[in-house]
């Protein structure tokens, strides 16, 4: 799994000022929850939005989501429970999307690869057993698995990126 990131894209916190209102990735859900709730879960902490936009014009190209959460061991695949607490700390990919006309551009790669940098950076300050995600349908699930995301037990639409790998990625 490669690290580098792409600089024609510039990723920052969402920002009160950042237009909304024209970001389409063709799913009402992500759609809506970008528009209308993306900003009032920033505010209150319960989810923390970065947004990729393309200089100079500073459209939304795409955008995650990402929250503490924590999980229950023995959901977690076999080979992470050893030594695990009942219930340890995650980090949750909430949302992930990019906008129809950016779509193709390997922008969804380079969000996630962000996600991942920022689970690590988590996991200088607080527990994190991994970053976590819900795919949306297979076709999502199938992006998760190439870069080496694993299904829970019991919930093969839940997968799980164990911090080993993300640190083995951006650890010194």
């Amino acid at each position: 799994m490669s690290t580098q990131v792409s600089l024609e894209w510039d990723i920052s916190k969402l920002s009160k000022n950042t237009d909304r209102s024209k970001f389409d990735c063709g799913d009402t859900e992500l759609n809506n929850h970008f528009r209308k709730y993306a900003w009032q879960s920033h505010q209150i902490n319960a989810g923390t939005t970065y947004i990729a936009t393309l200089q100079p014009n500073k459209k939304v190209a795409g955008y995650y989501t990402i929250s503490s959460a924590s999980l229950c061991k023995e959901q977690l695949p076999e080979e992470m429970q050893k030594q695990m607490p009942k219930n340890p700390g995650a980090t949750l990919l909430g949302r992930i999307a990019v906008d129809l006309e950016f779509q193709g551009k390997k922008l969804g790669k380079e969000l996630l690869f962000h996600a991942m940098y920022n689970t690590y950076r988590i996991s200088e300050l607080a527990a994190t057993c991994g970053l976590f995600a819900r795919a949306k349908n297979e076709k999502a699930k199938e992006f998760y698995k190439h870069f080496e995301f694993t299904e829970l037990i019991n919930d093969e639409m839940t997968l799980i990126l164990p911090i080993s790998k993300i640190i083995k990625n951006f650890g010194d």
